[in-house]
């Protein structure tokens, strides 16, 4: 029987129990009871059995004469477990009031008195004196199901704060992972119903715990991509970001697509933005067929009937869209909770992306800057700084103008991207400067990539309205470590001192730093 199998898995944690509950105070038993509840009953992965692990936990801990646990579905009870007590299923009439059910599980822990002055299930109740009701909601589908347990009088003593707040600080831990333990069981179940044999739903909950915890963009989507090919079982995809301010989806990543033409990106007009708001769910090609969105979509790619867009939209606002081929079915009702799950971790990413990024060149601002640096100066033993300055800036303005100006900006952040490493962050320091750190990395390496960024920049062509412009840049360029005992904004001041000095010799050039430079 599980029950017996229980009680065998627990013994021995009882008997730690009982061993700590002799050497500490009632106080600090029921704290470490607390701790080691919660981890064992988190381990405990199928439903059914982690309640009767809490009914026995609550009913040992406790050390109770008397305990009753069951649960109500659809009104009809089952009997969980039961301690000092003789009642059975077919002897309980169901006297209660739902509203009253409800205020249980809000609250979670009520003395037993209040139910029984209640009238709640009279037949059970009144065979108690004294103890607590704790009660848990459980959602399954479309299933309610109430978890409720009961217990009495304690084998020594009587119940104090300690217990009061024991109870309702570990029903509350408890009601965490039932909540958790429920979501797992509902996937089950799902899987069951779909006849999904490969469905992976060990993938799917560490996809998901995945979303949630990047708010990098390329490597959220490198996630998603994960779950196309996991989950959704695609044969071939392509996700769109969207830009709100040109009402264009354009490409971020691709597999298995050939596109028709150089063109990666479709406009929508506002008419096939309301209705892409206005329905949001995942849509098969059948039924969007003919569509302005197939039309446009026609000219960029092949479809077939095993292609499936998934729009990813949060609170009225449209984030980007996925194109997938899958030969397998795909469930919508099912799939458009995980894309939820989708749209809303790639719009965190946005807002986040949005927060640290400068909006003209797209690299990191001056305050995602200044916290990196802080972090590389803590983390590295060495760490080098590169200081850039567009030459004669206020000059190029005035004659070309601000557009011109513009420009010249985002090429030089292009340009400085396409030099740099992998591991550099490339900033925008403020105006027509620039900043490059480089983690763990000494002066004269740091020089080298300054070199290189500096000639790549005096060779690019700015094309404006018909005009070939070029810009130079002076650049000054420091190394940081440990032994200096200087903060990042001496630092910032010493490698500027650089770059004054690059000005003052003629610019276009890199210096490098070396003390009393100034």
């Amino acid at each position: 029987m599980v029950e017996n199998d229980i009680q065998e898995k627990y013994k021995k944690l009882e008997e730690e129990l009982q061993e700590l509950k002799n050497k500490y105070s009632e106080r600090s038993f029921k704290i470490m009871a607390l701790n080691q509840l919660t981890q064992t009953i988190a381990l405990e992965k199928d439903l059914n059995t982690l309640k009767y692990v809490i009914c026995d936990m609550f009913f040992e801990v406790n050390l109770v004469q008397k305990a009753f646990a069951f649960s109500i579905t659809d009104k009809k009870l089952e009997i969980l477990n039961k301690k000092g007590i003789n009642i059975e299923n077919n002897n309980v009439k169901l006297n209660y009031n739902e509203k009253f059910l409800e205020e249980l599980v809000k609250q979670r822990v009520i003395s037993i008195n209040i139910a029984k002055q209640r009238g709640f299930l009279s037949e059970i109740t009144e065979s108690f004196y004294k103890g607590y009701i704790i009660s848990f909601k459980l959602i399954k589908g479309e299933e309610i199901e109430y978890f409720i347990i009961i217990i009495g009088e304690k084998s020594l003593g009587d119940y104090t704060d300690v217990d009061t707040e024991f109870l309702t600080t570990v029903s509350g831990q408890i009601s965490i992972i039932l909540e958790n333990s429920s979501y797992t069981y509902q996937m089950e179940e799902k899987n069951k119903e779909l006849s999904k044999t490969n469905f992976n739903l060990t993938v799917l909950n560490y996809a998901s715990t995945l979303l949630n915890n990047t708010l990098d963009l390329n490597e959220l989507i490198n996630y998603v991509i994960d779950i196309f090919f996991e989950i959704y079982k695609a044969k071939k995809f392509i996700i769109f970001n969207f830009d709100e301010d040109k009402s264009e989806f354009k490409l971020h990543s691709s597999n298995g697509y050939v596109f028709l033409n150089d063109n990666k990106t479709f406009y929508i007009n506002e008419n096939l933005k309301y209705r892409i708001l206005s329905s949001a769910n995942i849509k098969n090609y059948k039924e969007l067929k003919n569509s302005e969105i197939i039309e446009g979509l026609e000219k960029i790619i092949e479809l077939n009937e095993n292609t499936y867009l998934i729009p990813f939209v949060n609170k009225q606002l449209i984030v980007g869209a996925a194109i997938i081929e899958s030969e397998e079915k795909i469930d919508t009702d099912f799939y458009n909770t995980l894309k939820l799950q989708i749209t809303t971790a790639l719009n965190n990413s946005k807002l986040y992306h949005s927060a640290i990024t400068d909006g003209l060149t797209n690299l990191y601002n001056h305050i995602f800057f200044e916290r990196q640096l802080k972090l590389e100066m803590y983390k590295h033993v060495k760490t080098s700084l590169l200081l850039i300055d567009v030459d004669n800036f206020k000059r190029f303005n005035d004659t070309y103008g601000h557009v011109a100006g513009d420009k010249a900006l985002k090429t030089l952040a292009q340009t400085i991207k396409a030099y740099i490493r992998k591991q550099d962050i490339a900033a925008r320091y403020g105006g027509e400067e620039f900043v490059v750190l480089f983690p763990d990395t000494e002066l004269e390496e740091a020089y080298e990539i300054a070199e290189i960024i500096r000639k790549g920049v005096e060779d690019v062509i700015i094309e404006y309205e018909g005009a070939k412009l070029k810009i130079t840049i002076s650049m000054g360029v420091g190394e940081y470590n440990k032994s200096m005992n200087i903060d990042m904004y001496k630092f910032v001041s010493n490698v500027d001192s650089a770059l004054y000095k690059s000005k003052r010799n003629g610019k276009n050039m890199v210096t490098k730093y070396i003390k009393d430079i100034e």
